[in-house]
């Protein structure tokens, strides 16, 4: 695979693991399990996102046999039609699924169908990290339209329907029939995991399935994605104690400034504040969440959001806060770090070259160790590399990304990156969900799986190269251990329809992981 007379580029890569998944799923099983460093750059981000972006030409050319085995459901308001369709997976016992509608596709916009390449990526780690049996996982597309006008043309190869997306009480009844259907064909606690849905659907359908409850879902976009960056912030706290000497600083004294008010960036915010919660709970003090929330600021398109922005939408409304200053609001990100003087940069608003030399620079003279994450995908995307950030903050940012940077070398020292990747969450709280026959997941179960993912860290050598996150080589041990704590989560939480009980579920999480020699 890394002979680059036979795959020259990443996306050849690519389309060659997806035919080995097809033709020797053993080795293509083998193959992730064992060299994850180098094949989850290929199988999942940053390389999948040129792989969706071919989807529609790949299928065509290929016959659909390098583009995934997933189901695409096209939009209907005949129950029975969706039921067809999943009656033809030949497995008929399904424990997980990741479904996307194609809409927000990493930092790519809406892709319709071809944003299938995710819940194939998506599932493949599901077998490789968190030991589901690849036979038991299904990647679903609704084909529910798509708003990118070059697909919409007669001369276009999109291989989806063209027509533009189906909205309202009509798509959401659409979903809601397709969410009934799986649980009626494979089960009540059938996983399902939702992916790069629209920010507007995608916090719809949470709230809607996690206030009626019956529903073993999440969206890894809102929540994997604030979990890992929740262990992130978690382990940084204790690398800033350890460089400086002395106790970790407490997640509630910092100011959090973020690029981006989407799906990501208000999960992340939301778990924030959901842990200094917690912590405080946990040390006696009683902190109510909107008082978590005051040191949380989001700058999306049109500047800081503020109590006085006119026609928020309503994720967007708990972090508008009164601005109470004489100047003016700022509408750029570097003002507003000039007003609000952060301890930690997150960006996930898909929007490149946004944490600029000055920036990096002013966040350096306001913290001894500023905390910069720079989270979107794919590469491309990204609010700088990594050798801007230490560059820039003379070594001394502790930095993160969502996609893979190499080793940086300044100074005779050696920097290297820790990933943000959701990989290192949803494994592991699908693992636990599934063992523990869950009938819902709620924020303790990602809340638990920071904590466990933080708990991971080699502080040791991250007080010295600034990772502060597990090598990849430990995933799947770490997907092993979240699984074990979000299961017992689960059923101390009532929210299990098993008969397990606590002791158990150690057990029965290493009864259940399947691994690429089960084949």
């Amino acid at each position: 695979m890394n002979d680059p007379s036979l795959h020259p580029t990443p996306i050849s890569k690519y389309y060659f693991l997806q035919q080995l998944s097809h033709t020797e799923p053993q080795i293509y099983y083998g193959l992730l399990s064992t060299h994850l460093k180098e094949t989850m750059p290929i199988v999942y981000t940053p390389t999948v996102g040129e792989g969706c972006t071919r989807w529609s030409q790949t299928y065509i050319a290929t016959g659909g046999s390098t583009a995934g085995r997933g189901l695409y459901i096209p939009y209907t308001k005949n129950k029975e039609e969706i039921k067809n369709h999943l009656r033809t997976v030949q497995h008929s016992s399904i424990d997980a699924i990741v479904i996307t509608d194609g809409e927000r596709i990493l930092g790519l916009g809406d892709l319709g169908v071809n944003g299938m390449g995710i819940p194939v990526g998506k599932l493949a780690l599901y077998s490789g990290l968190g030991g589901v049996d690849p036979r038991k996982c299904l990647p679903i597309t609704l084909d529910s339209g798509t708003n990118t006008e070059s697909y919409l043309q007669p001369d276009s190869s999109y291989i989806g329907s063209r027509r533009r997306r189906v909205t309202g009480e009509a798509y959401t009844s659409f979903v809601d029939d397709v969410l009934s259907s799986i649980q009626e064909e494979f089960g009540r606690n059938t996983l399902i995991q939702f992916e790069d849905f629209g920010n507007e659907n995608a916090f719809h359908f949470l709230q809607r399935y996690r206030e009626r409850g019956g529903v073993n879902m999440f969206n890894d976009d809102i929540e994997g994605t604030a979990s890992v960056v929740l262990a992130g912030v978690i382990a940084a706290m204790r690398v800033v104690g350890d460089r400086s000497g002395s106790a970790a600083p407490k997640v509630e004294e910092q100011t959090f400034l973020f690029l981006g008010a989407g799906e990501a960036g208000v999960g992340i915010a939301d778990l924030i504040s959901r842990y200094i919660v917690l912590e405080a709970k946990r040390e006696g003090r009683d902190v109510k969440l909107e008082d978590a929330r005051k040191n949380i600021w989001l700058v999306d398109s049109k500047g800081l959001i503020v109590s006085d922005r006119k026609n928020l939408v309503e994720h967007k409304l708990r972090y508008a806060h009164e601005w109470g200053r004489n100047s003016a609001v700022p509408k750029k990100l570097e003002d507003a770090v000039d007003e609000l003087k952060p301890s930690v940069l997150i960006g996930v608003a898909a929007q490149p070259n946004t944490f600029t030399p000055s920036i990096i620079e002013k966040m350096s003279a306001l913290n001894s160790h500023p905390v910069i994450f720079a989270l979107s995908n794919p590469t491309s995307k990204c609010e700088c590399t990594a050798e801007e950030a230490y560059q820039h903050s003379s070594g001394a940012a502790i930095f993160a990304t969502g996609s893979p940077f190499d080793d940086v070398i300044m100074d005779g020292r050696t920097y290297s990156t820790g990933q943000g990747n959701n990989a290192y969450i949803f494994p592991g709280v699908g693992l636990g969900s599934i063992v523990a026959k869950a009938n819902k997941i709620d924020d303790s179960d990602f809340l638990i799986a920071a904590e466990t993912l933080a708990r991971e860290v080699n502080y040791e050598k991250a007080k010295v190269d600034g990772n502060i996150y597990p090598r990849l080589e430990e995933v799947r041990e770490v997907s092993r251990r979240i699984g074990v704590e979000v299961a017992k989560n689960i059923i101390a939480g009532g929210r299990s329809d098993g008969e397990a009980n606590q002791d158990e579920i150690e057990q029965m999480v290493d009864d259940y992981m399947w691994d690429f020699h089960d084949f």
